[in-house]
């Protein structure tokens, strides 16, 4: 099966282009599909509206469902954008024979991890948060709709939980996590990452950054911290003003044999002016030790324990400028504080995006 990023596609025309881009590939061809879903499902709403609103066309079903799409995650920053269609997302969700968690209208239901098999037979049992701070532009729930954020008691009782209740199935969270463009996890990613793995859980991604962020072995499980997007196009929401910088463009498709643990990492580019097009150029087998490219380029930080990594974090990442580290998810005062911080940041940034005077996603 095949882990991807965020998808958002706003029209027929673009959904069908993504459909024929996984059919037409070898990488995607035959293979269990699993991704981040950024935005409601929702026809009435067009592009040319000049806030950050993402949502996805009715079309961009079909296009999974012929893709042998299981599950997606709508733990994200932008289901409450358009909590009026989450009824309806879900009951689309629900005919296509879609599974999907990260949301509900309860804590508990947003909570609730998919369990599915793939078309091999084996049992995946799939969890999602997001970052609580990516939701500073509404409240939670919005119209009754709850979004699952991250919470170490609540995901980690029900790791506990679904690991005794299904002993022969693989388990795996899809966080939606840290800053736009961040090309590092933050230490508090690294830390719970390798908690979860210490519970039970077989393979932990991330993504919301829009870049790759490499990723690492911890006791022989895969942590693959940032996907990148997969089809988010530019040029296309926000009245055409949405893109993001060219290192962005690399993204990342992540194949997962859940009977091995093997791992098969697939490189793509994105051409946004050559009709939204996404190209392989690259596929490694992910081993610990083996110096490919997630490992050269993206990871530098291998072998660093939990106060090197934080001194290295500090130092190379990308986001500096009155931005705090956080060192762990706890709920405690410090995070508290720096939680309060970060939202009136990102209104401030939020604000001069609206006004034009920076560009959105920079």
């Amino acid at each position: 099966m095949i882990f991807v990023g965020d998808v958002a596609s706003p029209n027929l025309t673009l959904s069908r282009n993504l459909g024929s881009m996984l059919r037409n590939s070898p990488v995607f061809s035959g293979k269990d599909l699993v991704l981040n879903l950024e935005g409601l499902i929702s026809d009435d709403l067009t592009v040319e509206s000049t806030i950050p609103i993402l949502f996805n066309h009715s079309s961009v079903l079909d296009c999974l469902k012929s893709n042998n799409c299981k599950a997606v995650t709508i733990a994200n920053n932008h289901t409450l954008d358009i909590p009026e269609y989450f009824d309806d997302t879900i009951l689309k969700l629900k005919e296509y024979k879609i599974n999907y968690t990260g949301a509900g209208k309860s804590v508990s239901d947003a909570n609730k991890p998919a369990v599915f098999h793939t078309s091999e037979g084996d049992e995946i049992v799939l969890f999602t948060q997001c970052w609580s701070v990516m939701l500073q532009h509404q409240k939670n729930p919005t119209n009754g709709v709850y979004v699952a954020t991250i919470n170490e008691s609540i995901l980690f009782e029900n790791i506990k939980k679904y690991r005794e209740k299904h002993k022969e199935a693989s388990l795996v969270v899809y966080f939606h996590w840290n800053f736009d463009l961040e090309t590092l996890p933050f230490p508090a990613d690294r830390k719970i990452a390798r908690e979860l793995i210490d519970l039970g859980v077989d393979l932990v991604l991330g993504c919301h950054s829009h870049c790759i962020q490499g990723a690492e072995f911890y006791k022989n499980k895969p942590i693959i911290y940032g996907l990148g997007n997969f089809y988010i196009p530019w040029y296309t929401y926000i009245n055409g003003h949405i893109s993001f910088p060219d290192f962005t463009k690399k993204e990342l498709a992540v194949e997962w044999n859940p009977t091995t643990n093997e791992i098969e990492l697939h490189y793509f580019y994105y051409k946004p002016d050559n009709n939204h097009e996404l190209f392989k150029f690259k596929s490694e087998l992910f081993k610990k030790n083996k110096q490919g490219i997630i490992y050269k380029e993206f990871s530098s930080y291998q072998g660093l324990n939990e106060k090197e990594y934080s001194a290295y974090f500090k130092k190379y990442r990308r986001k500096k400028i009155l931005v705090p580290v956080f060192e762990s998810y706890n709920n405690n005062v410090e995070n508290y504080l720096k939680n309060i911080w970060i939202i009136l940041r990102i209104r401030v940034l939020r604000y001069l995006a609206k006004q034009k005077i920076r560009a959105w996603n920079n």
